[in-house]
């Protein structure tokens, strides 16, 4: 069964690096390594956009703890 589709992409130099010393250090293919961070995308992207749709007041300190989460990482 194929559960998988080849892509082809173009990422930077510096990700690439990145990508490439991950790899090393983890002992992790770059592809395992790739599907993770598209799967953390996806599920960082659902979350800003449920914060967005639901504006309950009990859900402060869930907006406050991601929004300290995306400065952090340069992401807002």
């Amino acid at each position: 069964m194929i559960n998988q589709k080849q892509l082809t992409l173009k990422l930077d130099l510096r990700i690439l690096g990145a990508l490439e010393s991950e790899a090393w250090c983890t002992g992790e293919k770059r592809n395992r390594l790739i599907n993770e961070a598209v799967a953390f995308y996806c599920r960082y992207k659902d979350a800003r956009r449920a914060d967005r749709v639901f504006k309950d007041p009990d859900r402060t300190k869930s907006r406050a703890e991601l929004q300290r989460w995306e400065t952090r990482w340069g992401l807002d």
